[in-house]
């Protein structure tokens, strides 16, 4: 049995770590138009659709190529969600396997394999946190579940930290609100 895909071009992740080597002041740019064209991506295929992904991170994205294109559209950057294994269609949540998401961009809803909440909020959170990596440099580290607070207090501490308000900043704020903040 074969599986035939269209042929993408280089991840998000990949694309945005190139792009840093060559631009040193112009971060805040470049991130806005990756998460632009990761929202309209995440928008297109999965959330018109009645889908969620689960597993929403740079990695998962790729530069979107037409047929015999062989130079990548910059801008508007087009980019294609991959990796589909974690993903379910509304009203099948219960069946997701989510020991195959990254925890790192896990939403505090569905930590410790919780089904019951999964809902396209979810990929909103890693949308969220997917921005504050590539804008930040980082996510905050931990090692262990019991340390998965770490995270929860660093973005805590982040929306309430006025100096960083541009743009970008507030839209990553939205998106990481923990329910009991």
């Amino acid at each position: 049995m074969y599986t035939v895909m269209e042929l993408g071009g280089k991840s998000l992740a990949n694309y945005f770590h190139e792009k840093k080597k060559n631009i040193h002041n112009h971060d805040y740019f470049l991130v806005k138009n990756i998460l632009q064209a990761a929202a309209l991506a995440i928008k297109q295929l999965l959330h018109d659709s009645n889908g969620i992904h689960l597993d929403i991170k740079a990695d998962n994205f790729i530069i979107a190529l037409k047929e015999g294109q062989l130079q990548m559209q910059t801008n508007p950057l087009k980019c294609k969600l991959i990796d589909f294994n974690t993903s379910v269609f509304l009203g099948n949540e219960r069946d997701a396997d989510l020991s195959s998401t990254t925890k790192d961009f896990m939403a505090p809803e569905i930590r410790g394999n919780n089904n019951s909440n999964i809902s396209q909020k979810v990929d909103i959170w890693a949308f969220g946190l997917m921005g504050y990596e590539l804008l930040h440099k980082e996510l905050p580290k931990y090692s262990s579940w019991f340390k998965y607070m770490n995270i929860d207090k660093a973005l805590s501490k982040y929306r309430k930290n006025n100096e960083h308000n541009t743009d970008l900043d507030n839209i990553i704020k939205v998106n990481s609100i923990v329910k009991d903040d």
